[in-house]
């Protein structure tokens, strides 16, 4: 009897160990890696009309002055239309004749766009 009594005392004994050790405080060691991101900069562009003072603009030649206090890009487009030499011939006659051509809807004339943004500081 006694046997049996060591017995039931040593399962017991062993339930209650093996139940409670997760309520057990058990120290343990994690490792948790972090990586940081090099600081960076935003940029974002917005258009704001810059104060500028046309100095020269002639047939060929254009010259502008930035009169802002900070610098900027500015935009030039130049639109023209262009014509076959025999064509345009037509066209003289037509308006000595009184007729009136419009470059932008009359088929002969093609229609050409440049276009440059430059930066320019302030003065």
């Amino acid at each position: 009897m006694k046997k049996a009594a060591v017995g039931i005392v040593v399962a017991v004994a062993l339930v209650a160990v093996v139940g409670f050790a997760p309520l057990m405080d058990v120290p343990y060691q994690a490792t948790e890696t972090y990586y940081v991101d090099e600081p960076y900069e935003e940029t974002a562009e917005t258009s704001v009309p810059l104060k500028y003072q046309r100095i020269l603009c002639g047939a060929t030649v254009c010259e502008i002055m930035n009169r802002d206090e900070v610098g900027g890009n500015f935009t030039f487009r130049l639109t023209f239309y262009s014509i076959d030499q025999n064509d345009y011939l037509d066209v003289l006659w037509e308006r000595e004749q009184g007729a009136k051509v419009d470059h932008a809807t009359d088929p002969r004339f093609t229609k050409h766009v440049i276009e440059k943004s430059v930066y320019i500081e302030p003065g």
